[in-house]
């Protein structure tokens, strides 16, 4: 099934969506839709300097080698010129919450709230001060109505002189998470 994904994926090499920093790369980013379809987000390509996500329609019979997938439309979303680093859907608040970022961690990471209609901007949430991470991931608990989790991704920095990543103990490495509050 990944190699049938992979092959419907073809459409992202064209000149669109893939520039000269031009590596394919949606490492963790994956939600669910209200309607039971996922959302892919990309961390690149940033075509035009727009986020990309793309649905897929069908996500439940792919898994279950029924059927190839089924890509809807691509989604380019304004986030600054960056990626999406995370994407979750709170069926809470009935939104989506995105951390963006570089695709390369060489910049600044910005949090966002969109409520999942395209002729609808997302909204950068100011307040939220990642200096210092390297969000990789969002958690949204559902028994956790006004807080998010955030994942670091320390991989590269400096332990004993050493990057976390090329530690040889596993039990040495680490990451580091932060809570953000949400209003109910």
């Amino acid at each position: 099934n990944s190699a049938a994904f992979m092959m419907s994926t073809s459409f992202l090499h064209s000149d669109a969506y893939l520039t000269s920093n031009s590596t394919i790369n949606c490492y963790r980013a994956l939600t669910k839709t209200p309607q039971g379809n996922l959302l892919i987000g990309f961390r690149n390509p940033i075509p035009e300097g727009r986020a990309l996500l793309i649905p897929l329609n069908n996500p439940q019979e792919v898994v279950l080698g029924e059927e190839e997938p089924k890509l809807g439309a691509p989604i380019l979303l304004t986030l600054n010129g960056l990626g999406i680093r995370s994407i979750e859907y709170s069926d809470v608040k009935g939104v989506y919450f995105i951390v963006a970022g570089p695709y390369d961690d060489k910049g600044s990471f910005q949090f966002y709230q969109w409520s999942g209609k395209i002729s609808e901007a997302p909204i950068l949430i100011n307040k939220i001060d990642f200096r210092g991470l390297h969000p990789e991931a969002l958690v949204i608990y559902p028994q956790k109505k006004t807080k998010i989790q955030i994942l670091s991704d320390d991989g590269s920095e400096s332990i004993n002189g050493q990057n976390c990543k090329d530690l040889a103990k596993t039990q040495d490495k680490s990451f580091r998470s932060t809570w953000i509050n949400i209003e109910p």
